[in-house]
Order: structure tokens, then sequence, then C-alpha cells
């Protein structure tokens, strides 16, 4: 059995990551992934290694690849540059040592952030490592 479509963000850092796992097929399989992360503003633009899924306390910590979007996730987040974080919905793939962006759904204010509460993955699966 297959891990659940959903996956709350309010749970512990453990069981999100848990759930991660579960996402990924065999070797080098993963299914799509949505998901709202958090980049920390660093000494230039936002950090990348590190971002936070979802707004609670105790989130966990990942390292975000977006080597596949067009406009990378630090020029999208330029016009906020003056905010100690930026958020983004995100789709992707969980690769067990970090995240690969391929598309970006939406920037989230700090007000719409915490609202999204659920993680959730689809059926697309990419085989690519």
């Amino acid at each position: 059995m297959g891990p659940a479509a959903r996956q709350s963000l309010e749970a512990p850092a453990a069981e999100v990551r848990a759930w991660l796992e579960a996402t990924r097929i065999g070797e080098g399989g993963a299914r799509l992934v949505t998901l709202p992360i958090v980049l920390r503003r660093a000494e230039v633009g936002f950090a990348l290694a590190g971002a936070r899924i979802g707004a609670s306390a105790d989130a966990l910590a990942i390292d975000v690849v977006d080597a596949a979007l067009g406009i990378g996730l630090n020029d999208r987040a330029r016009p906020f540059a003056a905010q100690a974080t930026c958020a983004f919905l995100v789709d992707g793939y969980w690769r067990a040592t970090h995240f690969d962006v391929t598309g970006v759904r939406a920037v989230l204010s700090p007000s719409m952030l915490p609202r999204v509460t659920h993680a959730t993955f689809t059926s697309v699966v990419d085989r690519d490592v």
C-alpha cells in the first residue's frame, strides 16, 4: 500500500519526511508532489538549502533544486527582497536528499501560507534520477 494522497503539514517533521520518502517509487522513481515551501533570506537572494515545508514552527527543512525551472525561485522572489522569507506553492519530486521543483503554482503571501495545511501527490510518476 502506498502513501496517503494528502499529508498534514501540522504533523511532526519526522512524519512529513516519512510521507515524502513514501512518495518515492523503487530506484529513481517518484510521484509528483505539491507542497508549500518557505525560503529564508540569504546574504544574496533567498536560500534554497534549508527551505521549510509549510508554516509550522517545527516544519521540515529540506534542500530545494530549481534547475528545471526556466525562471528560478530567486528570480521569482525578487519582488519580495525586503522580506525575511518568501513562500511558494510548488510541484516537484522528492529525491531523498533534495526536492526537485518542476513548477510553481503560486507565490504565497504571509496571510495565505498558513491556509495551505496539506501536501499532496498525484499519480504522475517520474523515473529519472
